[in-house]
Formats: C-alpha cells, sequence, structure tokens
C-alpha cells in the first residue's frame, strides 16, 4: 500500500509540473504578444508590402503612429490593396484631409 500510494504521489507530482511547464508558456506568449504590438516599427509594416507598391510610399515613424503617405498617385487598385493590407494586417485606416492625406497605423 505504501508503494501504491508513492506511485500516486509521482504522478501527481508530475501533473503538477506539467501544468506549471504550460503555465509558463503561457505567460510567455502573452507577454510576447503585448511586446510585438508595442514595439511596432516601419520595417515590420514594409515586410508585407509588396515591393513596387512599397516604393512608391513614404513612412514617419512618430511617437503615436507609423505615417504612410503616397509618393505619387497610386490609382484605384493599388490604393485599395494597400488600403486592405494595412487594415487587415495592422488594424491601419486611411485619413483623408486633402493634400495631407495619408495611411497611418497606430503603434500601441
Amino acid at each position: 500500500m505504501n508503494s501504491e500510494m508513492n506511485v500516486e504521489l509521482m504522478i501527481v507530482e508530475a501533473i503538477a509540473d506539467a501544468f506549471e511547464k504550460l503555465a509558463q508558456r503561457l505567460r510567455e506568449i502573452s507577454g510576447a504578444g503585448k511586446q510585438a504590438k508595442t514595439s511596432l516599427n516601419i520595417d515590420m509594416i514594409t515586410a508585407t508590402l509588396p515591393k513596387e507598391l512599397k516604393a512608391r510610399l513614404t513612412f514617419i515613424d512618430n511617437q503615436e503612429y507609423i505615417v504612410i503617405r503616397p509618393r505619387e498617385y497610386l490609382g484605384s487598385q493599388s490604393f485599395a490593396r494597400l488600403a486592405e493590407l494595412l487594415k487587415d494586417n495592422f488594424d491601419g485606416e486611411y485619413v483623408s484631409s486633402g493634400k495631407e492625406s495619408h495611411f497611418r497605423v497606430k503603434k500601441g
């Protein structure tokens, strides 16, 4: 009976260790997600854009947003493609403001 209790105790300890490792890994994953969100930068955005579109844009990193301005007229297809990529990947938005119109992505 004593050996049965030892086996049961070992099983309980193994399960407790497994849960602790799982909890630690979940904390690491959730912390990594928060860190990635707050450290958004221009390189992360440009990595998702096609080369031909990226070459037609200017990127400005200010404290709150990454601002993306076209260097030239994009045309309706390229504009829609850029808007979709920024919205889907970074929750970006278009700010219509005449000659100062631009896309922006919130950094944090």
